[in-house]
């Protein structure tokens, strides 16, 4: 296959693309049937081939259409979901997951929901369920590492599966040997562009129009 997805029409768009253990990976949105993970290596001339990771959102089908965040940290590919729904009343009751992928392929549920796979039952590592336990968080949109650790962003999605651009609520959660704990929260925060921990601080990069924007600090 020249491009990941293996030729599936229904898989819409690669949402993250990582270069990790020599191989390019690209997480690929698939709408009826969950999000999958591919990679290639990049060997010679494009176009290059594909062989198949994830498939069917881990097995949590379309509830992880997306994957919304991804990252190398700590010798693993980390990912973030994306649960949207289509309900015209809520968004997000299914709550997004954190997952990691070593590069032989294995993988883990860090955050999220228990289940039986092929790959054997998996349980998540951090003890927290979906959306870290509130599952109108509808999306990890940001995953990022510093002081030793891994950052994780949540955020609630509006009713056409978006982020409004001023309001909503962005939760920070940090990570350190396995540990996760809440370190922070923006009301009506919109869109979080880029965050970090550093000296202790935790740095957020928002909109113009948020408040404290376009950068807070806490």
């Amino acid at each position: 296959a020249g491009a990941p997805g293996g030729g599936d029409g229904a898989a819409r768009r690669v949402h993250a693309i990582a270069g990790f253990a020599g191989s390019v990976w690209a997480a690929v949105s698939h709408p009826e049937a969950g999000f999958e993970l591919w990679r290639a290596d990049p060997d010679g001339a494009p176009p290059f081939a594909w062989r198949q990771v994830l498939r069917e959102g881990t097995w949590r089908f379309t509830v992880n259409k997306v994957v919304s965040a991804m990252i190398v940290h700590s010798d693993a590919l980390w990912l973030g979901t994306a649960a949207p729904i289509d309900d015209p009343v809520e968004i997000g009751h299914n709550g997004p997951e954190i997952l990691r992928v070593e590069a032989n392929g294995d993988w883990e549920v860090v955050v999220g929901a228990p289940r039986f796979t092929p790959d054997g039952l998996k349980v998540p590592l951090a003890e927290w369920g979906p959306g870290f336990g509130d599952r109108r968080n509808a999306a990890i949109t940001l995953l990022s590492g510093g002081d030793g650790g891994l950052l994780a962003c949540h955020q609630i999605l509006d009713r056409s599966g978006a982020i409004p651009a001023h309001g909503g609520t962005a939760s920070f959660w940090a990570e350190r040997d396995g540990e996760w704990s809440r370190i922070g929260g923006v009301e009506g925060a919109g869109p979080v562009t880029a965050a970090c921990v550093a000296g202790g601080r935790l740095l957020v990069g928002l909109s113009a129009g948020a408040p404290g924007g376009p950068l807070a600090v806490f």
